[in-house]
């Protein structure tokens, strides 16, 4: 092998050498990337399933214990079909309101629409008749006959201008003919007081869903978008389509939007055991961005070093490689000069 093949030769080796340590550590960093961003995505989804687990629970048992408080005030308001006493009637309402205090309000609505009793007003002070509001008309078509309590969409009334949920308790006669309405107005963001201790609270949002895609509570709410767009429209995103199309499961886990902006979240879910709404949790994608990159710019600090490293060998090698080949070259001259003398 001629000299200048053995020098070739050992470029080819060195450049390959290069080549192979580079594709190398490319594919290293690859792999590592993608398991630690599946290890930290799986962290968080199970973060937020253990979250939706306790707080389907926490808010399952407080709206049945509403449910049920509130099946005895309508016992104690009309056990009968005799007429309900006025002054005892407030009385009861007022007093279901103080043991109650999250409440917003209580109010006793006639079948007609007129408002007979509500907890904020004096005995006798005169009342609006809520006949013409469509949340009542609506009210009146689904529930004329069939179960008690309901748990209706978010609104405001016109004795309450903040938002609030209103759990309504129908009172009938033995017939079954709608006598009146019990509604405790509880405030929209009443979810805050089940989440403020979380340890992921200033990370995520907590909120609840009926299956029309309304959301019932929020916490917390977000400065960019007003009430009527949190609460008086129904949500369209990736987790009301998720859980239309799969007849609302029990609970899961998914990624995407929120109907609301485009910010990509991670969603995991848990139907209330006892009523027809979900419970939700969610989170910006780029928080387990974030958190995968604090994982991996300590290794990948340390591939740089390598890299950088491997660099100076190389160019080192290549330097030697070049001159020893001029090394060489200088030899074969000085032996042919001399082989000429």
């Amino acid at each position: 092998m001629s000299r200048k093949e053995e020098e070739r030769q050992l470029g080819t080796i060195l450049r390959k050498s290069g080549w192979v340590m580079f594709a190398m550590l490319i594919g290293f960093a690859a792999t590592f990337s993608w398991q630690a961003w599946t290890v930290i995505k799986a962290e968080q989804v199970a973060e937020l399933k253990t979250v939706v687990e306790l707080g389907e629970k926490t808010v399952d048992i407080y709206i049945g214990k509403l449910g049920a408080a509130l099946e005895t005030l309508s016992q104690q308001l009309a056990d009968t079909d005799a007429p309900i006493d006025p002054l005892r009637g407030h009385l009861l309402i007022k007093r279901f309101h103080r043991i109650h205090a999250e409440l917003l309000n209580v109010t006793l609505i006639r079948a007609d629409g007129q408002l007979m009793f509500s907890a904020l007003h004096e005995h006798g002070a005169p009342l609006p008749s809520l006949a013409q509001m469509q949340f009542f008309k609506d009210y009146l078509i689904k529930h004329k006959t069939g179960g008690a309590f309901d748990i209706g969409r978010p609104q405001t009334s016109p004795l309450q201008t903040r938002w609030f949920v209103p759990l309504r308790h129908a009172i009938r006669d033995q017939a079954g003919h709608l006598r009146f309405v019990l509604v405790a107005q509880l405030p929209v963001d009443f979810i805050q007081d089940f989440w403020k201790e979380a340890p992921i609270a200033r990370r995520a949002t907590i909120g609840l869903l009926r299956d029309d895609g309304f959301v019932l509570s929020q916490y917390p709410e977000s400065p960019r978008f007003d009430l009527e767009q949190v609460y008086g429209q129904p949500r369209t995103g990736a987790l009301m389509s998720y859980l239309r199309q799969h007849q609302f499961p029990a609970s899961g886990a998914l990624e995407g939007a929120s109907g609301l902006s485009p910010t990509v979240l991670l969603q995991a879910f848990k139907r209330l055991q006892h009523y027809p709404v979900t419970l939700f949790v969610s989170m910006p994608l780029s928080q387990a961005h974030m958190a995968w990159w604090n994982k991996v710019q300590v290794p990948y600090f340390l591939l740089l070093l390598l890299f950088v490293g491997g660099w100076v060998v190389y160019q080192v090698a290549r330097r030697r490689q070049h001159a020893w080949s001029l090394e060489q070259k200088h030899a074969e001259e000085v032996r042919s000069q001399l082989a000429y003398f």
